[in-house]
C-alpha cells in the first residue's frame, strides 16, 4: 500500500521521500514491505548501514501476516513470545482458522520460519 493511502500514516511517514514503496501498518507499527527511502527521518525502529537492526519484518505466506521481531512473533493480529506460540500450537485453542486445515499448516509453516529466522539472527 502507498504511504498516501495509509488511513494511520502518522506526519514523519507522510513526509518522507520514498519511491515505490509499499507499507502497511500493524497495531500502529510500521511495517515496510519494499520501496526506495529517498529522504526523511524514520521516527521507530533502527537501521545501521542500510541493514534492518530492529522492529518487524514478515516472513512466511499464509492466510495472515507473520511477523517476527527480536522478543516476539505476531500472526495476524496476534502477538506472542516463540514460547507462547510453541504452547499454542500444542494445545487444541483456535484463534479464527480450524486446526487440521491446508490454511492451518500454512501458518504452522510460516511460524516456524518466522522462529527459526529469530534464531539466526540471535546467532549472527
Amino acid at each position: 500500500m502507498r504511504i498516501k493511502d495509509l488511513k494511520d500514516a502518522t506526519e514523519w511517514l507522510k513526509n518522507a521521500g520514498v519511491v515505490d514503496e509499499d507499507v502497511e501498518t500493524v497495531n500502529g507499527v510500521v511495517i515496510w514491505e519494499r520501496g526506495i527511502w529517498k529522504d526523511g527521518v524514520w521516527k521507530v525502529e533502527r537501521w545501521e548501514g542500510g541493514v534492518w537492526k530492529d522492529g518487524w519484518k514478515k516472513i512466511g505466506q499464509c492466510k495472515w501476516p507473520v511477523h517476527y521481531s527480536k522478543t516476539s512473533i505476531r500472526i495476524g493480529c496476534v502477538e506472542k513470545t516463540p514460547q507462547e506460540w510453541d504452547e499454542w500450537f500444542d494445545s487444541d485453542e483456535e484463534i479464527e482458522t480450524k486446526r487440521g486445515t491446508e490454511e492451518f499448516r500454512q501458518i504452522e509453516k510460516a511460524y516456524k520460519l518466522a522462529k527459526y529466522a529469530m534464531q539466526l539472527e540471535t546467532e549472527g
